[in-house]
C-alpha cells in the first residue's frame, strides 16, 4: 500500500492541494502533523511537478526528513541540499558527504529536473556561483575528442578532484598509461578515458570492485565537486581583490595558498565574493519555487543565533566586506513563488502578510513508549476510531496479527487504501507509511516507528550517501617506509621499487632496508617472501642485522611457544569430541513469533550467525562458539535468539559481562524482549541490593529465574543453578586469572557462547577451524550511518557550538582528553563555554567502581558532557551519545581513534566527530596521515580496513592468551600466524615435504615502466597478478584487463606475462634443464617424461616449429632453439611464444 493514495481519497487534503496551487503568495497551515506535511508536499509535487524547497531548522531534522521523503517519493525525486553552521564550514571544511549531496542538488538543477529539495536554515540562507559560472564550470567529453591528457587532468583539478593511485570514490581521478579514471560527482559508476595520443579513443564505465570496464559511453558530463570554482588565469585577479579589501594576516596567507593550490575549498566559502561577484542566493538559483517552512519561528530563531555567531567571528577576525554576503529570511522571501509556512501547532506569525491560513486537525502520535501493550488498551478503548496499522513486510505484519489475535482485538487486512473500513483495525504491508492522528477523520495511521521508535530501519537507498564505501582489500598494500618481515632475515624497512639493468635485461626489485642500512634486493615477482609487519602497539620495530643469529633464534624460541599452544588447541578439541551435550529441539512456534518480533531487518553476518548457533544446539556436541563482530553489529540478538532456544527446552541461561554498565544494558534488553513470553530475568551485580541478591540466587536454584545478567558475582561459589543450560560470556578476555579458572569450570558441562567485540585476524579464524567454533559478522547494520567527521585546530566557537548542537536535539557528548592532569581545566573551559552543560570526569586513574558509577549516571542521562581519556575506549554503549570532541588526536594510533570514534554512531542518528589538534602546532607526517586517513573515511572504507586490521592483532592476543602479545610484536602477526598454522598441521600429523623450488630463468625483462604506471603499489600488484599466471586463459585474461585498466601493454611487458606462463609450463610438463644463451636456447625432458611421449606427438607439436632441432641424449629428449632473425622478430625474446605453444601440446 502506498501511504500517498489515503490524500487521493480523502476531501479535505484534495482540497488544500488545490487551494496551494492558486495564487496567494503567503499560506499558512496549522495543526499540521510531522508526517503528515511530508505526505501534503509529495502530493503537491505529484499534482504540479515543480522545485519545491523543503526548509527544516537545523541539519539534524533536515536528515531524518530527508529519509522519510526517499521512502515516500523515491531517491529520484528527491534532492538534499545540506549546509552545516558557518562557524563549521570556515573552520573545519564540509563534510565529504554533505558536500556531495549539494552538487548533485545543483546539477540536477542545472539539468532542469524539478525536485523536491531538503535543506535546514544555513542551506536556506546560501549563495552560490552565478548560474552562468555553475555552467561554464561543467564540461564534456565525448569519444574522438581531441584534449591532451594533461589538460584533462588541469581541468579536474581546477574542479575539485584529488589524483589518487586508484579510482574508488566520487570526486577522485588517478592516470595510468594511457588511461584517466575519473568518479565524476553524482555517477553510479566511475569512467575511464582511453586515450591514443591526444585523442579520446573510448569511454568506458568500469566496476569499482573489479577496477574491469562494465559498458561503453560515448558523451560523459563532468561536474566541479565544489560549490566554487576558477580557473588557473583568475588566480591573481582572485588575489589581488583580496589583499585590496584585507591585511595580509597568517591566515590570509594560508587561504590564498589553499586558492592558488586547489585545496581545502570547501573551507574557503567566505572569498566567494572575490571569485565571483555576480553570486546568487541559493534560492534564486533554484528558480521561482515554491518554498516550505517547517516552523518558521524556529528557523529565524536559527538565524538570530547563526548571526549573533557571525557577529562574534567577524569581530575576531578582520575580513571586510564580506558581512552583506550573508542572506537573511526577510530578503530572499520575495524571491520565491509561494512561501508555505506549516507548524504542527497553532501559530501565527506577525512579520509578514498571510494571504490564506488553513487548520489539518492533525497530530503527532503518541508515545507508546515501545511497548505495544500500550496501543492495545488505546485500541480497546476508542473502538469507534479508525486504526491504519502497517508493517515493512508479509512476515514482520503476522507478528501484529498474533498480537491481536491474542489480545481478541478484531481486524481486516488490506492490500490498499480504497479497501480501508472505517471505526476498523486494518492492517497492511507499506514500505513508505508514516503515522499520524486525523481528528477531523477520527483517524490514526502507525507503523512500526511509532512503538518502536529508533529501532525500526528500512532498506534504506540514502545509505550510499552517509556510507561512502569502498572494497575491503585483503591483501596488505605496501607503502614506502612501511615495516616488512622477511622470514630469513628478520624486519626491515621497505624503502621502494629499484630497477636494475643487467645484460640487456631489466628486473623490478624491492629495497629493503635492514639495520645499519645494509640492503637487501628482493625481485618484484617474489613478493611474496616478505609480510607486511604488524604488532599489537604502536611502538616501531627495531630493525634486523641481515646475517645476524638473534632472528634465529627469536624465530626458535616462538616456534617453541606455537607448539605449546597448537598442543592444547588439539588437547581441547580432542576432550571436546569425547563429550555429549543436550540436544534442543527444533525452533518451536513461540521461537519463530519471538523472531519475528526483531525490530531491524537482519544482516546477512547476522543470520548466519544465528543458523550456526541453532545448529550446534540442534546437534549433540557441546556447544563451544565464538561471535566475533564490532559493537552494533548483532551479537546480543544472537544471544537472545540462542537463549530463547534454552529457555524454550526447559533450560536456564547465564549472561556474563565484564562491567556493571553492560550488564544493566543487557538486563533492560532482556526484560524488554523476554518476560512478555513469561520468562523471569533477573540481574546480579553491586548494584542489586543484599535481599535482591538473595531472591535472585533463590531463584536460580529453585528454578523459578529463567535468565541471570551479571558480572563476575555470578561466579561465586553461593550461585547455584537448578539446570544450567548456557552459558553466554561477553568479552571474556576482560575477566581475572581467578574469575577465568571458574569460568573453565562452569564451561565444563553446559553450552558455551562467548562473545568480543574486538576482530580477529583472518589468518587465525583458518587457523583455529575445526579446533574452535567461530562466526564473524562483518556486515554493518542497515542503518548504521557513516559518522560526520572534521579535522581542525582546537576552537573554542566549534566546541561551544558542537556541544550546544547535541544537546539541542537532547543528546550527550564525549569529549577525550588523554592527559589526565588535563581534565580538570577541560572541565572548567566547558562550563565556561556552555553553563547549561552538565559535566563529568572519568579517567583510568580511578576505581573500577567510580568509574562504573559515572558511567552509569551518564547513561542516566544525569550528565550531559563527559570528559575523559582512552578508558571509553571499549565496553561501552550509549546510544544517546552522538558527538565525540578529542583533543590531541594526532598523538594516538590510527586504530585506536577508529575505536574510539566508534563509541558515537551507535543509533538511527547522525553523530559528528571533531578531531583537534594544538593551535599553531606543526604536525608530524605520520600524525598528519593518520588524521586524513581518518577523515576520508566515514565507514567501511580504506581506513576502516587499516584499523580493523591493527584492532585483530588484540583479538589475537584476546583468543590466544595476552602473554602472546609480546611474540606478535617480536615478529609481527602474519609470520606468527604462519609459524602457528604450521605447528597445528605439524600437531595433526599433516606434514607436509617441502619440494625444492625449481628456478628457471629466462632471461627476459621483468619490469614495468614508471611512464606507464608510476604508483609503486599498483606495479607490485601487478608484478603478484603477473607471478600467478598458469594457463593460457589467465594469459588473456589478466593483457585484457591490464589494457583495459592501465592503456595499451608494450611489447616487453606481453613478452613478462607469456614468460611467467613459460615458466609454469618448463616446470610442471617434465623440462629438467633450460639455458639460453646469445644464439640458441636449449632444453631437455627428464627421463621419465622423455618414455612417456610419443614420436607422433614430438612430430605433430613441431609442424608449427620447423626451425627446432631435437635430439635423444642420455634417454632424454633434447630440443635447440636457434634465435634467428625470424624468431627475432626484432625481439630477442619473441620464440617465447612459440615455445609456450610447443609445450601446450605436452
Amino acid at each position: 500500500m502506498n501511504i500517498l493514495e489515503y490524500f487521493e481519497i480523502t476531501p479535505k487534503y484534495k482540497n488544500i492541494i488545490k487551494e496551494i496551487n492558486k495564487k496567494d503568495k503567503n499560506i499558512q497551515i496549522n495543526n499540521a502533523a510531522t508526517n503528515v506535511s511530508k505526505i501534503l508536499i509529495c502530493k503537491m509535487y505529484q499534482e504540479n511537478p515543480q522545485n519545491i524547497v523543503v526548509v527544516y531548522p537545523n541539519i539534524y531534522f533536515a536528515n531524518t526528513a530527508y529519509e522519510d521523503y526517499i521512502e515516500l517519493m523515491g531517491a529520484d525525486k528527491i534532492s538534499f541540499f545540506p549546509v552545516e553552521e558557518f562557524i563549521t564550514l570556515d573552520l573545519i571544511s564540509s563534510s565529504n558527504a554533505y558536500r556531495l549531496e549539494r552538487m548533485k542538488t545543483i546539477i540536477s538543477l542545472l539539468n532542469n529536473e524539478p525536485k523536491i529539495i531538503i535543506t535546514n536554515t544555513e542551506g536556506y540562507l546560501y549563495s552560490v556561483m552565478s548560474t552562468k559560472r555553475l555552467q561554464n564550470s561543467f564540461f564534456s567529453i565525448k569519444t574522438n575528442d581531441i584534449i591532451k591528457m594533461s589538460d584533462l587532468v588541469d581541468k579536474l583539478v581546477t574542479r575539485g578532484y584529488k589524483k589518487t593511485p586508484t579510482t574508488e570514490v566520487e570526486g577522485t581521478f588517478s592516470v595510468r598509461g594511457s588511461i584517466i579514471d575519473v568518479f565524476v560527482v553524482g555517477s553510479l559508476e566511475p569512467v575511464r578515458f582511453d586515450f591514443f595520443d591526444d585523442e579520446i579513443e573510448k569511454i568506458k564505465t568500469f566496476n569499482v570492485d573489479t577496477q574491469l570496464s562494465t559498458g561503453v559511453l560515448q558523451k560523459v558530463d563532468i561536474y566541479p565537486i565544489y560549490e566554487l570554482h576558477y580557473e588557473k588565469n583568475e588566480i591573481e585577479s582572485i588575489k589581488n581583490k583580496i589583499l585590496e579589501q584585507n591585511k595580509t594576516t597568517t591566515r590570509i596567507t594560508k587561504d590564498i595558498r589553499a586558492l592558488e593550490d586547489y585545496e581545502s575549498l570547501d573551507s574557503l566559502y567566505i572569498y566567494l565574493p572575490f571569485i565571483d561577484p555576480n553570486y546568487q542566493p541559493f534560492i534564486s538559483f533554484v528558480n521561482n519555487p515554491i518554498v516550505v517552512f517547517n516552523e518558521f519561528t524556529e528557523i529565524k530563531e536559527k538565524e538570530r543565533q547563526n548571526i549573533l555567531e557571525l557577529s562574534n567571528y567577524f569581530e575576531q577576525n578582520s575580513f571586510t566586506g564580506i558581512f552583506d554576503f550573508f542572506n537573511t529570511t526577510s530578503t530572499i522571501l520575495p524571491l520565491s513563488s509561494k512561501n508555505v509556512f506549516l507548524s504542527e501547532f497553532q501559530s501565527s506569525i506577525d512579520e509578514i502578510k498571510i494571504d490564506n491560513i488553513y487548520n489539518l486537525s492533525t497530530s503527532n502520535n503518541i508515545d507508546y513508549n515501545n511497548n505495544i501493550k500500550n496501543l492495545l488498551d488505546d485500541i480497546k478503548i476508542n473502538n469507534k476510531k479508525t486504526y491504519l496499522i502497517t508493517h515493512l513486510d508479509e512476515y514482520k505484519l503476522l507478528f501484529f496479527k498474533d498480537t491481536f489475535k491474542n489480545a481478541g482485538i478484531e481486524y481486516i487486512e488490506i492490500e490498499n487504501i480504497k479497501e480501508l473500513k472505517k471505526q476498523k483495525v486494518n492492517v497492511c504491508v507499506s514500505e513508505n507509511a508514516l503515522g499520524f492522528v486525523d481528528y477531523e477523520e477520527n483517524i490514526e495511521v502507525l507503523t512500526p516507528h511509532e512503538f518502536l521508535k529508533g529501532k525500526i530501519t528500512r532498506n534504506k537507498k540514502l545509505q550510499k550517501i552517509y556510507n561512502e564505501s569502498q572494497k575491503l582489500y585483503h591483501k596488505d598494500e605496501l607503502k614506502t617506509g612501511d615495516y616488512v618481515v622477511h622470514q630469513d632475515y628478520g624486519i626491515g624497512k621497505y624503502i621502494g621499487i629499484k630497477t636494475i639493468e643487467l645484460e640487456d635485461v631489466k628486473n623490478d626489485y624491492i629495497q629493503i632496508e635492514f639495520d645499519k642500512e645494509s640492503k637487501l634486493y628482493i625481485p618484484v615477482e617474489n613478493i611474496y617472501v616478505l609480510e607486511k609487519y604488524l604488532g599489537s602497539t604502536d611502538r616501531i620495530p627495531k630493525l634486523s642485522k641481515v646475517n645476524g643469529k638473534e632472528w634465529q633464534k627469536k624465530k626458535e624460541k616462538i616456534k617453541e611457544k606455537v607448539r605449546e599452544i597448537a598442543k592444547r588447541l588439539i588437547a581441547v578439541q580432542a576432550k571436546r569430541e569425547l563429550l555429549q551435550g543436550f540436544k534442543y529441539k527444533e525452533d518451536s512456534a513461540l521461537q519463530l513469533e519471538f523472531e519475528r518480533e526483531f525490530p531491524y531487518k537482519e544482516t546477512k553476518g547476522q543470520l548466519d550467525a544465528i543458523n550456526a548457533v541453532k545448529e550446534d544446539m540442534e546437534s549433540t556436541k557441546p556447544v563451544d562458539r565464538l561471535i566475533c563482530g564490532d559493537v552494533g553489529f548483532g551479537k546480543t540478538e544472537v544471544a537472545m535468539r540462542a537463549a530463547f532456544k534454552a529457555i524454550d527446552n526447559s533450560k536456564q541461561v547465564a549472561y556474563l559481562v565484564p562491567t556493571t554498565v553492560l550488564a544493566r544494558q543487557h538486563y533492560l534488553s532482556f526484560k524488554e524482549r523476554f518476560e512478555k513470553y513469561g520468562a523471569r530475568v533477573e540481574l546480579l551485580s553491586r548494584f542489586v541490593d543484599y535481599q535482591g541478591t538473595k531472591n535472585v540466587i533463590k531463584g536460580l536454584e529453585s528454578g523459578y529465574v529463567d535468565i541471570v545478567v551479571g558480572t563476575h558475582r555470578l561466579l561465586s561459589k553461593d550461585v547455584k543453578f537448578k539446570d544450567l543450560g548456557l552459558l553466554i560470556i561477553d568479552e571474556e578476555h576482560r575477566f581475572g586469572v581467578e574469575h577465568k579458572e571458574r569460568i573453565k569450570e562452569m564451561k565444563a558441562d553446559v553450552d558455551v557462547l562467548s562473545l568480543s567485540a574486538t576482530p580477529i585476524p583472518r589468518t587465525l579464524q583458518m587457523s583455529l577451524s575445526g579446533l574452535r567454533d567461530l562466526s564473524l559478522i562483518e556486515t554493518p547494520p542497515i542503518d548504521r550511518l557513516s559518522v560526520q567527521t572534521y579535522v581542525l585546530e582546537s576552537n573554542d566557537s566549534v566546541i561551544r557550538e558542537a556541544i550546544r548542537r547535541e544537546l539541542g536535539r537532547h543528546g550527550q557528548v564525549f569529549y577525550l582528553m588523554n592527559r589526565i592532569s588535563e581534565l580538570d581545566s577541560i572541565k572548567r573551559k566547558i562550563n565556561r563555554l556552555v553553563p547549561e552543560a552538565k559535566v563529568a570526569i572519568i579517567h583510568g586513574g580511578m576505581e573500577k567502581d567510580e568509574i562504573e558509577d559515572a558511567l552509569n549516571l551518564f547513561l542516566d542521562k544525569t550528565f550531559d558532557v563527559l570528559v575523559c581519556t582512552t578508558v571509553i575506549e571499549t565496553g561501552i554503549d550509549i546510544p544517546n551519545a552522538n558527538t565525540i570532541i578529542i583533543e590531541r588526536a594526532d598523538t594516538l594510533g590510527l586504530a585506536q581513534i577508529y575505536q574510539i570514534r566508534g563509541r558515537v554512531g551507535r543509533s538511527d542518528r547522525i553523530a559528528y566527530a571533531y578531531l583537534m589538534y594544538d593551535k599553531n602546532k606543526i604536525l608530524t607526517e605520520s600524525g598528519k596521515k593518520r588524521l586524513d586517513s581518518i577523515k576520508e573515511f566515514t565507514s567501511l572504507g580504506s581506513g576502516y580496513k587499516i584499523a580493523m586490521r591493527d584492532l585483530s592483532i588484540r583479538g589475537a592476543g584476546d583468543i590466544l592468551g595476552s602473554e602472546q602479545s609480546g611474540f606478535i610484536d617480536d615478529i609481527g602477526i602474519n609470520l606468527y600466524m604462519k609459524l602457528l598454522n604450521e605447528a597445528i598441521e605439524e600437531e595433526k600429523g599433516n606434514i607436509k615435504k617441502q619440494e625444492e623450488e625449481k628456478i628457471i630463468d629466462l632471461k627476459i625483462s621483468k619490469h614495468i615502466d614508471e611512464q606507464y604506471i608510476y604508483d609503486d603499489e599498483i606495479r607490485i600488484a601487478m608484478h603478484q597478478e603477473i607471478n600467478k599466471v598458469k594457463t593460457r586463459e589467465e594469459v588473456n585474461n589478466i593483457i585484457n584487463e591490464f589494457n583495459d585498466r592501465y592503456g595499451r601493454l608494450n611489447e616487453e611487458l606481453k613478452i613478462y606475462v607469456e614468460g611467467k606462463y613459460l615458466n609454469h609450463l618448463l616446470k610442471t610438463k617434465g623440462v629438467e634443464s633450460y639455458m639460453v644463451k646469445k644464439d640458441k636456447v636449449t632444453f631437455n625432458f627428464d627421463k621419465e617424461k622423455t618414455m612417456n611421449i610419443p614420436y607422433n606427438l614430438i612430430k605433430a607439436a613441431s609442424i608449427g616449429v620447423p626451425d627446432y632441432k631435437f635430439k635423444y641424449v642420455n634417454d632424454r629428449i633434447c630440443v635447440e632453439i636457434p634465435l634467428t632473425n625470424k624468431n627475432n622478430l626484432q625481439n630477442a625474446d619473441y620464440y617465447i611464444y612459440n615455445l609456450t605453444k610447443f609445450l601446450e601440446n605436452f
